[in-house]
């Protein structure tokens, strides 16, 4: 009961213990990575939801089915391939494959590592783009300039505090190796050329204006007017990163650019999310994290 194919196995179904433990494990690497990485935006939710049906529901079967089979034969004789350690291996595969894939071993070790990962939004930083309580899934990857596909001027990503390595923050890239940022009261500026594209006065007095990146225009949150005025040249090798809720980030305006090689993935999808009172936010869901 405590791993699919377990029953199974214990009834003398070799075959069927097999089959259903590698099902198993696929709708947990689809849950995973391969929905997140391959589905169509617009199908996003309806494939992930299917995914996740689709592992409850081995569940269930592999319990159900075992308890009949167990039921109906109840005199069978225990087969001769029946031992202990048969059963023991059958465990530790279904380990390191399942619960693996999750958080363990080979998950951890290659496809977390090397594909897609799972991260929880823990702050307010980012707002509106992401929440505190947002569960997102990030693609690995790393900045090459001469790549196909670099990471550009606006692209939101995720690297490993400079100062403290263990940590790992997410914020929106305003200056690449060069560049010239300045940031004017409540507009920023790249290499002269201003970044707003819409300003507007919301209800409860924050000011929110829509900046534009390479490929995308984003949503930036200011929660009250402001008349500084600050230069940053982005050194070689580094990148400069703000939060898009400006006044509750701490980031390249307080902490300096950070090194290019820091940068470790960029966020694909929000795949869950809860509130305060751990309610979900299924409107959330699918959300594409541009």
């Amino acid at each position: 009961m405590i791993l699919p194919g377990l029953g199974q196995l214990q009834n003398g179904e070799r075959l069927k213990s097999v089959v259903l433990l590698i099902a198993f494990c696929f709708s947990t690497l689809c849950l995973n990575s391969l929905v997140s990485l391959f589905a169509p935006q617009i199908a996003f939710k309806f494939l992930f939801f299917a995914a996740l049906v689709a592992f409850i529901f081995l569940w269930i079967y592999g319990v159900f089915d075992a308890m009949v089979y167990a039921l109906k034969n109840r005199n069978q004789a225990t087969k001769p391939w029946q031992k202990p350690f048969v059963y023991c291996l059958f465990i530790v595969i279904g380990y390191l494959t399942w619960f693996g894939a999750i958080d363990g071993l080979i998950w951890q070790a290659y496809v977390r590592s090397h594909v897609v990962d799972r991260f929880r939004i823990p702050s307010q930083s980012m707002l509106p783009t992401l929440v505190n309580r947002d569960l997102i899934f990030a693609k690995r990857r790393s900045h090459c300039e001469n790549c196909a596909n670099p990471i550009n001027h606006g692209d939101v990503v995720l690297f490993t505090n400079p100062v403290k390595p263990e940590m790992i923050l997410i914020k929106r890239v305003i200056g690449k190796p060069g560049d010239t940022i300045l940031i004017n009261g409540n507009h920023v500026y790249r290499n002269g050329e201003s970044l707003t594209q819409e300003e507007t006065l919301l209800k409860n007095g924050h000011i929110q204006i829509i900046e534009k990146g390479v490929e995308k225009h984003y949503t930036t949150i200011w929660q009250k007017r402001s008349n500084a005025r600050k230069e940053y040249l982005v050194p070689k090798g580094s990148f400069f990163v703000m939060g898009d809720n400006r006044n509750q980030s701490n980031d390249s305006r307080v902490t300096g650019s950070i090194p290019v090689e820091n940068v470790f993935a960029t966020p694909l999808q929000i795949f869950l999310s809860f509130d305060r009172n751990w309610h979900v936010r299924w409107e959330r869901i699918g959300m594409p994290i541009i």
